[in-house]
């Protein structure tokens, strides 16, 4: 069953968390990302928007579920610029932010066997054990690396 967001996403990111956009450190492209994403419903933001939210650690309680939600139905949804993009970011979030959402972490990894099932089958049918699938680049796995080190810090259980 597909991960769904615990808040009204009819909402904008504006209306949600106004004063993450006060606190933010705001260049000018994230400005634009800002402008084009803090008005609109939450439930409309693309999947590049949500990338690049995500990147600049903006919005997480919301930017975050929303991007397990979309995931939920393709792990390897290319946002911007490879396919698991926005799983890669996800998965490079901060860790004290899955250190303090416990649920959403666990549906990370949820995804993230999935996601690396998925490899393993890709694996097996190449029949080549040197084989690493073209999806499968030094970001992710330097990022599965990262989230796996929150576990390993006593986060979440």
């Amino acid at each position: 069953m597909p991960y769904e967001p615990d808040f009204d996403i009819h909402k904008s990111l504006l209306e949600l968390a106004p004063a993450a956009w006060e606190e933010a450190e705001i260049d000018d492209e994230l400005r634009l990302l800002a402008l084009r994403a803090s008005s609109k419903p939450a439930r409309r933001l693309s999947a590049s928007e949500l990338l690049g939210l995500v990147e600049h650690q903006l919005c997480l309680p919301y930017t975050a579920p929303l991007s397990v939600a979309r995931l939920s139905d393709d792990p390897f949804l290319e946002a911007r610029d490879y396919p698991g993009d926005l799983l890669t970011a996800l998965l490079e979030t901060d860790s004290r932010y899955w250190l303090e959402n416990e649920t959403l972490w666990e549906e990370v990894v949820a995804l993230l066997a999935q996601v690396l099932e998925t490899v393993r089958a890709r694996m097996a049918a190449a029949e080549a054990p040197e084989y690493m699938p073209w999806f499968v680049g030094d970001e992710f796995i330097a990022a599965v690396l990262h989230f796996r080190g929150i576990h390993q810090q006593g986060g979440p259980s």
